[in-house]
């Protein structure tokens, strides 16, 4: 939820003369490490960076964002990963590799896709629930 509060705070690009902006780099944070806890989170943000991006002509807001707070982070997750593995590790990769390109996903998921809605959405939005108290209040307390 901070992340679209945030998303809905950066300018439109041809109304906003300069490339440097405290909510491109928060969004790009918050996205960042979105990504890094959970890889699969990058998803649903591909749509909002490319509408920003692309359509609101913000890409170079975009792109220096991304090297001056998405690079730097991703570096040091993968050194982090490095040295705990004692090799080169890039764990996204891993997850993309073993998930999608060696199906190591389908041993997960055997329960019918009505079950995930049910019963562990509800355990995944408790995790949420302490993003929303100050999102709550950044959004209703202006």
């Amino acid at each position: 939820m901070i992340v679209m509060y945030v998303w809905t705070k950066i300018p439109h690009g041809s109304t906003y003369p300069s490339i440097f902006n405290w909510q491109a780099l928060l969004f790009t944070l918050l996205v960042t490490y979105s990504f890094i806890l959970r890889n699969s989170s990058a998803i649903g943000f591909i749509p909002l960076i490319l509408h920003k991006a692309f359509y609101q002509r913000n890409f170079k807001m975009f792109a220096l964002s991304g090297i001056l707070v998405a690079l730097p982070l991703i570096l040091i997750t993968v050194a982090a990963d490095s040295i705990y593995y004692g090799k080169l590790t890039f764990s996204s990769w891993n997850f993309l590799k073993f998930n999608v390109l060696e199906g190591g996903s389908d041993f997960f998921g055997i329960n019918p896709w009505h079950d995930y809605l049910l019963k562990f959405m509800i355990e995944y939005l408790k995790q949420l629930y302490i993003l929303f108290i100050p999102a709550f209040f950044i959004c209703t307390y202006k």
